[in-house]
Protein backbone atom coordinates (compact mmCIF):
# COMPACT_ATOMS: atom_id res chain seq x y z
CA UNK A 1 0.00 0.00 0.00
CA UNK A 2 1.23 3.17 -0.65
CA UNK A 3 1.33 6.16 1.32
CA UNK A 4 -0.86 8.23 -0.96
CA UNK A 5 -3.59 4.86 -0.22
CA UNK A 6 -3.17 5.16 3.58
CA UNK A 7 -3.52 8.90 3.15
CA UNK A 8 -6.58 8.71 1.03
CA UNK A 9 -7.96 6.09 3.48
CA UNK A 10 -7.17 8.25 6.52
CA UNK A 11 -9.10 11.00 4.80
CA UNK A 12 -12.40 8.88 4.01
CA UNK A 13 -12.15 7.36 8.02
CA UNK A 14 -11.80 11.13 9.34
CA UNK A 15 -14.51 12.09 6.86
CA UNK A 16 -17.09 9.10 8.34
CA UNK A 17 -16.61 9.78 11.41
CA UNK A 18 -17.34 13.96 11.18
CA UNK A 19 -20.72 12.61 9.09
CA UNK A 20 -21.85 10.82 12.10
CA UNK A 21 -21.31 13.04 15.03
CA UNK A 22 -23.99 14.98 16.93
CA UNK A 23 -24.90 18.49 14.64
CA UNK A 24 -25.55 20.47 18.02
CA UNK A 25 -22.35 19.55 19.99
CA UNK A 26 -19.91 18.25 17.59
CA UNK A 27 -18.57 15.93 20.26
CA UNK A 28 -20.49 12.87 21.04
CA UNK A 29 -22.18 10.29 17.79
CA UNK A 30 -25.27 11.18 16.97
CA UNK A 31 -27.69 8.49 17.10
CA UNK A 32 -31.17 9.75 17.10
CA UNK A 33 -33.65 9.30 14.61
CA UNK A 34 -36.19 11.93 13.80
CA UNK A 35 -39.40 11.01 12.48
CA UNK A 36 -40.81 11.21 9.96
CA UNK A 37 -37.45 13.04 7.84
CA UNK A 38 -35.47 9.94 9.53
CA UNK A 39 -31.94 12.06 9.84
CA UNK A 40 -29.71 11.02 12.47
CA UNK A 41 -28.57 14.25 13.46
CA UNK A 42 -28.52 14.27 17.63
CA UNK A 43 -27.07 12.69 20.43
CA UNK A 44 -29.63 11.56 22.73
CA UNK A 45 -29.65 14.49 25.62
CA UNK A 46 -30.51 17.12 23.19
CA UNK A 47 -33.15 15.10 21.13
CA UNK A 48 -36.10 16.39 23.11
CA UNK A 49 -35.66 19.79 22.14
CA UNK A 50 -35.83 19.50 18.89
CA UNK A 51 -39.28 20.43 17.33
CA UNK A 52 -37.95 20.43 13.86
CA UNK A 53 -34.98 19.02 11.99
CA UNK A 54 -32.15 21.12 12.13
CA UNK A 55 -31.65 19.57 8.34
CA UNK A 56 -34.68 19.95 6.21
CA UNK A 57 -37.16 21.77 8.82
CA UNK A 58 -39.58 19.08 9.28
CA UNK A 59 -41.54 18.85 12.59
CA UNK A 60 -40.49 16.06 14.54
CA UNK A 61 -43.11 13.33 15.94
CA UNK A 62 -41.07 10.62 16.98
CA UNK A 63 -37.53 9.99 18.09
CA UNK A 64 -36.10 6.67 17.66
CA UNK A 65 -32.45 5.41 18.98
CA UNK A 66 -30.38 3.69 16.83
CA UNK A 67 -27.93 1.23 17.44
CA UNK A 68 -24.70 0.56 16.11
CA UNK A 69 -22.42 -2.82 15.64
CA UNK A 70 -19.28 -2.77 17.04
Amino acid sequence: MSPTDIATLEEETQSLKQKTLCKICLNKRADILLFPCGHMVSFPMFAPALACCPFCRKGTMCLVKAYFST
